[in-house]
């Protein structure tokens, strides 16, 4: 298998820290502190300007073409293409052609639809069994890490499994401020007080019996939180599911209510399994309702600075929203 590495490049610090602020490598080093001084396991005792040295003299750019003086003179690096590329095998073809000789990273070699390793390890884990297959799920009482299923309990309060797919009109939370991207029709929701809020698309019928139309602005919430979206009523979201896309910016009203729409919020605090730490991010069970006059009069009336935050309807919540003083 063969990674091709499209750029590479070295930024230098745009403008002194602004108030509180801190770079990646400080943050990452302050919670390294506070988690019992494990700092120094990320940091291995060397500064952020050494680190990246360290890191990248590892890589094969550095040993081959770039060293990392050449890429500090010249901030950034096009890699060489293979000149062979055509002839290079892509993904797990020598392993089909030839099992034996390109074996895969498993104990046997092989494709293993059963895990002797998970067998003994784990032999008492009922969410990570060796033979993977489709399981309900259970409460966190009973031992499971979460229940996000439509067949489990939690369902019976919150029947509605939300589905967080990346939005095509950004990356990640990256460009969710582009002015062209907002004036799309269906990025945004205009709700009756002129914010526009994250789409929360739901079936017909399930918005029928929630009393919602089209352009109503929605509380998606479960144990976890409240997150406010727009309605948009289509079919495209089958019943019983809600589409809300992941990515749209946080902007707080107060502890664990959400008026950006940042689905992070609903997700599952624990990871995919007992054993197997990960974000399990396919999706959450929720309940959807509107959000009546009165509730939103009293949230302004609660948190007054949550909703004088600034404002711009062109790109949303920005810089003079959280830094002090502003631009």
């Amino acid at each position: 298998m063969t990674t091709t590495v499209m750029f590479t490049g070295v930024t230098k610090k745009a403008c002194e820290p602004i108030g509180e602020s801190k770079s990646d490598f400080e943050i990452a080093m302050d919670l390294g502190k506070r988690l019992g001084g494990v700092d120094e396991n990320f940091t291995l005792g060397m500064t952020e300007e050494e680190l990246l040295e360290y890191h990248y003299n590892k890589s094969q750019i550095a040993k081959k073409e770039c060293s990392w003086e050449q890429l500090q003179e010249k901030r950034y690096y096009v890699p060489k293409i293979d000149p062979n590329w055509k002839e290079v095998t892509h993904g797990m073809r020598n392993f089909y052609e030839d099992p034996e000789e390109y074996p895969l990273d498993t104990p046997t070699g092989k494709i293993e639809f059963y895990s002797d390793a998970l067998a003994e390890a784990f032999p008492d884990d009922k969410e990570r069994e060796p033979l993977a297959k489709w399981i309900v799920g259970g409460p966190i009482s009973e031992g499971w890490t979460h229940d996000e299923s439509l067949h489990g309990e939690r369902a019976k309060k919150y029947p509605l499994l939300l589905t967080t797919s990346p939005a095509r009109f950004r990356f990640h939370v990256a460009g969710d401020d582009i002015i062209w991207h907002r004036e799309v029709e269906t990025m945004k929701v205009k709700g009756k007080d002129g914010y526009l809020y994250e789409p929360c698309w739901i079936h017909p019928d399930d918005a029928e019996k929630r009393g919602i139309k089209a352009g109503d602005i929605v509380k998606v919430l479960n144990d976890r939180g409240i997150i406010l979206g727009g309605a948009r009523i289509s079919q495209r979201a089958i019943p019983g599911s809600v589409i809300m896309h992941k990515g749209s910016r946080v902007d707080p009203i107060a502890s664990g209510i959400d008026r950006g729409g940042s689905t992070n919020l609903l997700s599952p605090p624990g990871p995919v399994s007992k054993h197997c730490w990960g974000f399990a991010v396919t999706g959450y069970l929720i309940e959807v309702e509107k959000l009546s006059d009165a509730e939103y009069a009293d949230w302004k009336k609660k948190y007054p600075d949550a909703f004088a935050r600034d404002y711009d309807p062109a790109v949303g919540i920005n810089f003079n929203s959280w830094v002090e003083g502003g631009a």
